[in-house]
C-alpha cells in the first residue's frame, strides 16, 4: 500500500511538472509572437524597405578592378596576423595568472578564446608607450608582430592535444544549422566592416585618431578632438595593424584597422560558447546563446563599424564569468582574472565601470557567506585578500591611460565630471560639457519619469530605431524580451542554478546602471551576453522545447541586420567592383565637398568644418573643428559681430582661410543655434542676416541646399 501511494505520488510529481514545463512553453511563444507582431509593425524603415534594398543592390556593381580587392585581401591578412599574435600574447598572460578551465565541460573555444582577450588587452598597453615616445613606425610593429606569431607557436606546440571545440564529436545537424544562424551576421559584419569607413564616431575618433597618430609615428595632441583623452585600447591595437597594411597603401591600412576591430565579434561568440560549454550546455546547445548576441542588430552595427563597444563586450562578459566562477571557488587564480578583465575594459572605455556595482555585491555577499563559515577556503580573510588582489590587478592594467589624461588634463576621467573634478583642454569647458550632457540624456527621451523607466525594456526591445536618440539610436529585437518570461518562469519553479542567478543579477545590475545614465544602444551591449546565457541555461532546465521559441526569436534580428547589410550595399567596394570614391559619395551626401577640398584648395589652406560630423578622417587639408558641439565657436563669433565684416575679420584671424559648413541647419531659425530665446526677435534676426551673409555671400567654390564651401 506504501508504495503504491509513492508510485502515485511520484507520478503526481512528474505530471505537475510536465504541466509546468507545457504552460510554460505556451506562455513563452504566445509571448514571442505577440512581441514579433508589434516589433515587425515598427520597422517600416529597416525590413519593410528589405525588398528595395535587395533589388537596387546590383546597381552599383561595375568593372572588377582587381587592385581594389588585393587591398582587401591584404587588409584582411594584417588583421588576422594582429589577431593570432594576440593569442600567442595571451597565453603569458594566462600563464601569469592561470588558465580559467576549470570544470570537465572547459573547451579549446573558452581557452584559445580567452588567450585572444587577453593579449589583446595586452598589446593595446603594450602600444602605448612606443606611442608616447614617437616609436609608431612599420619596424616597430613588425617585430611585435614576429613575437606574436612566435609565442602563438610555442603555444601551439604546448597545447598540441587539446581538444578541439566540439569535444571530438562532430555538431549533430541541429548544431551545423545553428552554427550557420549565428554566424550569418558575423560574416556580414566583416564585410561591412571593410568598406571605406562612413560611421560618425569612426570618423570622429576611432580611425581619424589613428590617422593622425600614424602621420606623427606617435601619439600627439589633435587640436579640439577631446576623445584623445579617452581610454584608447582598442584603438590602439587598430593602429599597429594600420602600420602593418598601411606600409602597402592606404587602403590596405584602412581595412586591416576595421577588421582588427571587427575581431572582438567572432571572439565575444567564442567566449560566449566556451562559457555556455561550462555550464554544462551541449555543443548544440550551447550555440543558442551565441545566436542571441550576434543576431542583435546594434552588435552587428558596432562590429561593422570599427566601434570599440565589441571589445568592451569581452571584457565585461570575461569579469563576469571569471565572478560567477569566483563565487563558487573564491580563488585568487580567479579574482586575478576578475582584476585583468576589468582592468582591460576600463582601458576601452569608462563605462566598463557598471560591471563593478553587481561584482561589489557579489563580492559583499561572499563576505557575509565567510563571516559564518568554516571552509578556510571561503573564509573572511581569503575572501578580503582575493578582493584586494582583483582591485590591485584592475588598477595596474586600467591606470596607464587614465595617468596619461590626468597628467594631461589635470583629470583622470577628463572630460567627464569637469564640474566635480574639474581638468581643462582647449577647446572644451563646462558649458560644452553640459550641453554634451544634455544630448546624451536625450537617448530614450527625455525628461523621464517613473512610468518611462518602466517603459525602458518595452522601447527598448519593441520600438527602438537606429540613428533617432528619443528612440535609443539602436535595435535590440525581442529575443530579451522573451529570455527574460523563461528566466522568471526558472526562478519561480526552482530550476535556476545559483550561476543562473549570478548571471541575471549582473546582466540586471549593468542594465539599471545603463537605464540611469546615457540611454544609448550602444552602452547597453556588454550586459547582454550574461543575460543570453541565463536564459538559454535557463530554457534547457525547464524543458529544451523551449529552446525551439527563442531560435525563432532570432528572427527579426536576422532581417534587420539584412535590411542594414542592403541598405549599405558594402560588396562591390569590397570586391573592387566599386571604385572608394563612388562608395563614399552614396553613403557620405556630403563627401563631394571633401573631395573639392582634397583637390581644389591649396596645400596650406585651413578648413572650417562646422556640423560636418567632425569627419576628419576623409579630409586632407589642414582643419579646424570643434568637438560634438560642432558650431559652438562659430555661434560665440556671430554673437560677438555686430556685421558680416566683423565676422569674417574674426575668421581670418584665427588662421582660417575657408569654411565648409551645413547651412540647413545653420540657416534655418526654427533649429538655428545662432538663434538664442532669451534674445529679442531682432537681436536674433540680425544675427541671422550676419550669418546668411557670411555663409552665401563670399568666394562660395562649391553650394547644394545642405552644405556650402567657401573661401573667407
Amino acid at each position: 500500500m506504501t508504495a503504491h501511494i509513492q508510485r502515485k505520488t511520484k507520478k503526481s510529481s512528474v505530471n505537475r511538472k510536465s504541466h509546468n514545463a507545457d504552460f510554460v512553453l505556451w506562455l513563452a511563444g504566445g509571448w514571442a509572437v505577440l512581441l514579433a507582431i508589434i516589433f515587425f509593425a515598427q520597422r517600416g524603415n529597416d525590413i519593410g524597405m528589405l525588398p528595395e534594398f535587395i533589388s537596387n543592390a546590383g546597381n552599383h556593381f561595375g568593372t572588377l578592378n582587381f587592385s581594389e580587392f588585393v587591398s582587401f585581401a591584404a587588409g584582411s591578412l594584417a588583421a588576422a596576423l594582429v589577431t593570432v599574435s594576440w593569442a600567442g600574447f595571451g597565453r603569458l598572460i594566462s600563464l601569469a595568472i592561470g588558465e580559467q578551465t576549470a570544470g570537465e565541460n572547459t573547451t579549446a573555444a573558452w581557452k584559445w578564446s580567452v588567450r585572444v582577450a587577453w593579449g589583446a588587452g595586452f598589446t593595446s598597453l603594450l602600444w602605448l608607450l612606443p606611442g608616447v615616445l614617437h616609436l609608431l613606425t612599420f619596424a616597430h610593429a613588425s617585430a611585435v608582430l614576429l613575437i606574436g606569431l612566435g609565442l602563438f607557436a610555442w603555444t601551439l606546440f604546448c597545447d598540441r592535444r587539446t581538444r578541439p571545440i566540439f569535444d571530438d564529436n562532430k555538431p549533430s545537424r541541429a548544431g551545423i544549422a545553428g552554427i550557420i544562424v549565428a554566424a550569418i551576421p558575423i560574416v556580414l559584419a566583416a564585410i561591412a566592416a571593410a568598406a571605406p569607413p562612413t560611421a560618425k564616431d569612426a570618423l570622429l575618433y576611432h580611425i581619424s585618431l589613428p590617422k593622425a597618430y600614424l602621420a606623427a609615428n606617435g601619439i600627439v595632441d589633435v587640436q579640439y578632438n577631446i576623445a584623445q583623452y579617452y581610454a584608447l585600447g582598442a584603438e590602439l591595437n587598430g593602429v599597429w595593424a594600420m602600420l602593418l597594411g598601411g606600409s602597402i597603401n592606404p587602403r590596405v591600412g584602412e581595412v586591416a584597422f576595421a577588421l582588427t576591430q571587427f575581431a572582438y565579434l567572432p571572439i565575444l561568440a567564442a567566449i560566449v560558447y566556451g562559457w555556455a560549454r561550462k555550464l554544462g550546455l551541449t555543443s548544440a546547445h550551447a550555440i543558442l546563446p551565441v545566436a542571441l548576441v550576434t543576431c542583435i542588430p546594434t552588435m552587428y552595427s558596432s562590429a561593422s563599424s570599427s566601434y570599440n563597444d565589441l571589445a568592451l563586450c569581452v571584457y565585461v562578459t570575461l569579469a563576469a564569468a571569471a565572478a560567477v566562477q569566483w563565487w563558487n571557488r573564491p580563488t585568487y587564480r580567479n579574482a586575478a582574472a576578475i582584476g585583468l578583465a576589468v582592468g582591460f575594459g576600463l582601458g576601452v572605455k569608462l563605462l566598463a565601470l557598471f560591471i563593478l556595482a553587481p561584482i561589489l555585491i557579489m563580492f559583499l555577499a561572499r563576505l557575509r557567506a565567510a563571516e559564518h563559515g568554516d571552509n578556510s577556503e571561503f573564509s573572511l580573510t581569503a575572501v578580503l585578500k582575493s578582493c584586494a588582489l582583483a582591485a590591485g590587478i584592475a588598477l595596474l592594467a586600467a591606470s596607464p591611460w587614465y595617468l596619461r589624461t590626468w597628467l594631461l588634463t589635470g583629470s583622470p576621467v577628463y572630460p567627464f565630471y569637469i564640474n566635480i573634478l574639474h581638468g581643462s583642454a582647449p577647446g572644451w569647458d563646462v558649458g560644452r560639457s553640459y550641453i554634451d550632457q544634455m544630448l546624451n540624456a536625450n537617448y530614450g527621451g527625455y525628461p523621464k519619469g517613473l512610468l518611462d523607466y518602466l517603459a525602458v525594456p518595452f522601447r527598448v526591445s519593441l520600438t527602438a530605431q537606429y540613428d533617432i536618440p528619443k528612440y535609443f539610436d539602436g535595435v535590440l529585437g525581442i529575443s530579451f524580451l522573451t529570455g527574460a518570461v523563461i528566466l522568471l518562469a526558472a526562478i519561480i519553479n526552482k530550476k535556476a542554478s545559483v550561476e543562473i542567478k549570478w548571471m541575471t543579477v549582473l546582466s540586471g545590475v549593468f542594465f539599471l546602471c545603463w537605464m540611469l545614465s546615457s540611454e544609448q544602444m550602444r552602452y547597453l551591449l556588454p550586459a547582454l551576453p550574461m543575460f543570453a546565457l541565463a536564459v538559454s541555461a535557463a530554457a534547457c532546465a525547464i524543458d529544451r522545447r523551449l529552446r525551439m521559441v527563442m531560435w525563432a526569436t532570432v528572427t527579426p534580428g536576422i532581417l534587420v541586420i539584412a535590411a542594414w547589410f542592403a541598405s549599405q550595399n558594402p560588396l562591390p567596394v569590397v570586391l573592387g567592383a566599386e571604385s572608394r570614391d563612388a562608395y563614399l559619395q552614396r553613403r557620405l551626401d556630403y563627401y563631394p565637398f571633401y573631395e573639392a577640398v582634397n583637390t581644389q584648395l591649396p596645400r596650406d589652406a585651413c578648413v572650417w568644418l562646422i556640423n560636418m560630423r567632425r569627419d576628419t578622417y576623409h579630409i586632407d587639408r589642414p582643419y579646424f573643428s570643434d568637438f560634438r558641439v560642432e558650431d559652438h565657436t562659430f555661434v560665440q563669433f556671430v554673437r560677438a559681430s555686430d556685421s558680416v565684416e566683423q565676422l569674417r575679420g574674426k575668421v581670418a584671424d584665427a588662421g582660417i582661410s575657408h569654411v565648409l559648413a551645413r547651412i540647413d541647419v545653420l540657416l534655418d531659425p526654427r533649429i538655428s543655434p545662432v538663434v538664442d530665446e532669451s534674445l529679442p526677435d531682432d537681436v536674433n534676426s540680425g544675427k541671422m542676416r550676419i550669418t546668411r551673409d557670411f555663409l552665401l555671400s563670399g568666394k562660395i567654390i562649391m553650394e547644394n541646399k545642405k552644405f556650402v564651401l567657401l573661401k573667407v
